[in-house]
């Protein structure tokens, strides 16, 4: 787990979690870089990974420079020595040992977890000031970074015009850190930051948790009750003390309201819609999944009879997973949007496939106590959402 030193997961997400920033010195006690400055870059020569260039600085406001990949060897060969940044996102979908850095997360929930994204920067490099409408931890995963943060004037309002980026124009600094290899910076929302590469080699990793606007909720839900095909009608207020026959009374209003309340307070109905939403998968992760459709599967027994000999599971780094209950304490599992048929299946299975990322084949096996519970096992191995483990799982 990640390290909190003085202070317990409790404690910080009563005290900070989508609260206050939290310098977390040595978060990864001895950290050992996962991916070097070329292999990065080489990811970023492929289609299969989400990456950007930012080009510029602050005493430069004017010539801020985004580009997006996939780039060519070219596109390196031709940068400046200094002040630039390459990120690439999705890292943790492809790369298992940065996926498995995630498990040191898992005191928060895994369905609001977005993505891992690496960045690299020589001397100077930076994104510009900014803020995010959701959550971020950055380690620091080689060299040295130097982060100001300031709560003021993070709204739209506050964004230079007529540049390729999102940055603040107006960042007045009330908090600076120097974060070393192994520290950890968590960053709430609403909160501007603006971090600068001291050395060469400058590594981070940003673990992002996904914000939810509410407009994107109400879109979702409006499409899923279109999907099911709910009935559910507007009923008029009482018209007896009508006064103008042109008028939108206020207990019309209410009526409306009602109406979609009804909607919402319906527990089976909202809780279904909220565990596919939470559990979707977006366009890049939909690719990758698809990626590996044309890999040879193999049958049943021979899938159990592998499994009795290697030491772990592994869900798919591109799936998403998570469970609910409904009032009667029914486990419900949604997988990358769609609510799964788990009739039958052991609720402690259910749990156990979406609390671990990676599991040793002994335990699940302990969990399965019915045919039924090894037919949904093997069934999530055909359809690639768990998979015989590339590395032994933290």
């Amino acid at each position: 787990m990640l390290n909190l030193d003085n202070i317990t997961h409790k404690q910080f997400l009563k005290k900070y979690w989508q609260k206050k920033p939290l310098l977390i010195k040595q978060g990864f006690p001895n950290f050992q870089n996962i991916i070097e400055p070329d292999e990065l870059a080489g990811l970023a020569l492929e289609e299969d990974f989400e990456s950007r260039m930012v080009i510029g600085h602050m005493g430069d406001k004017g010539n801020w420079q985004l580009k997006t990949g996939p780039f060519r060897e070219e596109d390196f060969a031709s940068l400046p020595k200094e002040n630039w940044t390459l990120l690439v996102n999705g890292v943790d979908r492809l790369i298992p040992e940065v996926g498995n850095l995630l498990n040191h997360f898992n005191f928060l929930p895994q369905w609001r977890v977005d993505d891992v994204m690496i960045s690299y920067a020589p001397i100077g490099g930076s994104v510009g000031p900014h803020f995010d409408v959701y959550d971020v931890f950055l380690l620091q995963g080689k060299g040295r970074r130097k982060w100001t943060l300031t709560t003021k004037g993070c709204h739209e309002e506050n964004y230079e015009q007529n540049i390729p980026l999102r940055l603040m124009k107006k960042f007045e600094v009330e908090q600076m850190f120097i974060l070393d290899e192994g520290d950890v910076l968590y960053i709430p929302p609403y909160v501007g930051h603006h971090g600068v590469a001291l050395t060469d080699d400058c590594m981070t990793y940003s673990f992002g948790y996904r914000g939810y606007a509410t407009r994107e909720l109400w879109d979702s839900f409006g499409e899923h009750i279109a999907e099911k095909e709910v009935k559910n009608y507007y009923q008029d207020p009482d018209w007896s003390d009508l006064h103008g026959t042109g008028e939108i009374t206020e207990a019309s209003i209410a009526q409306a309201r009602i109406a979609l309340k009804k909607l919402i307070d319906d527990p089976e109905l909202f809780g279904q819609w909220f565990g596919s939403f939470v559990t979707e998968l977006d366009q890049s992760a939909q690719a990758q999944y698809g990626m590996s459709e044309g890999d040879e599967r193999l049958d049943k027994v021979s899938f159990f009879a592998e499994l009795e000999m290697v030491a772990c599971l592994e869900r798919s780094a591109v799936c998403r997973f998570a469970y609910g209950k409904d009032v009667d304490g029914i486990y419900a599992l949604f997988i990358n949007g769609d609510k799964q048929n788990v009739e039958g299946i052991s609720a402690n299975l259910i749990q156990f496939i979406c609390d671990e990322r990676g599991f040793y084949s002994d335990k699940i096996m302990a969990l399965c106590h019915s045919v039924e519970d090894k037919d949904f096992i093997f069934a999530l191995y055909q359809e690639l959402m768990i998979d015989f483990a590339e590395i032994e799982r933290a």
